[in-house]
């Protein structure tokens, strides 16, 4: 429909029904114009009560990593070259925080959210110390 991502809210499941949330005007629009998403039919509806989301499952993870950079990070959460990560970076396929972000360098903090387009969404819990050549220890969590 060409609708920017910016203009709808999360997407999520519960009891194995997709729900999204909108703004206003946005709602109407969607209700009466999105009938399929590829090649699948859907019917939409308007509902005003809150839902609560389905528990989100998670797999925990620990890495080793040279710094708090983002290049780093996607590199190891994704298990991909540094080198891959920077151009994903570059080409705008990462968000940190719900936001686009296009600088390799940026510092990543505890409790970040990690969305990298194609490998899914992670969240870097904690960073555990050093290891004995200077490297970064961090714990992290990909949603399932």
């Amino acid at each position: 429909l060409g609708i920017n991502r910016e203009k709808i809210g999360d997407i999520f499941t519960h009891n194995k029904r997709f729900y999204m949330c909108a703004t206003n005007t946005m709602i109407n629009f969607l209700n009466l114009n999105l009938a399929k998403i590829k090649k699948f039919n859907i019917s939409t509806s308007i509902i005003e009560e809150n839902i609560k989301k389905d528990e989100e499952k998670v797999k925990s993870f620990t890495g080793i990593i040279n710094s708090e950079r983002l290049d780093c990070l996607v590199s190891e959460m994704a298990n991909i070259s540094r080198k891959d990560a920077q151009i994903m970076i570059k080409n705008k396929k990462i968000k940190l925080n719900y936001e686009v972000i296009s600088n390799t360098s940026k510092s990543v903090e505890e409790n970040s959210l990690v969305s990298i387009r194609g490998y899914g969404r992670y969240r870097l819990i904690e960073y555990l110390g050093s290891t004995k050549k200077d490297k970064l220890r961090i714990k992290y969590i990909k949603y399932i």
